[in-house]
């Protein structure tokens, strides 16, 4: 989910988090700390997904991409 240009609130795909199969990876984008702690305001179950926050090292990125690939 791009934060900065969501095509949909990522508080509405919080809403539906637990819903979401388990093997479903989620990543917020560039989110803001509000961004961030408004989602997991709506479901506990967000704690699951990646967050990366406009300023994420290159470093940190290429790390959490060898996360989701495996």
């Amino acid at each position: 989910v791009d934060c900065r240009r969501p095509s949909i609130r990522p508080t509405a795909i919080a809403a539906l988090s637990d819903e979401l199969p388990p093997n479903v990876k989620v990543l917020l984008w560039g989110a803001s700390l509000e961004q961030e702690r408004g989602v997991l305001a709506v479901s506990p179950s967000v704690s699951r997904w990646i967050v990366l926050h406009a300023d994420t090292r290159p470093k940190d990125l290429a790390a959490r991409c060898a996360d989701i690939v495996g």
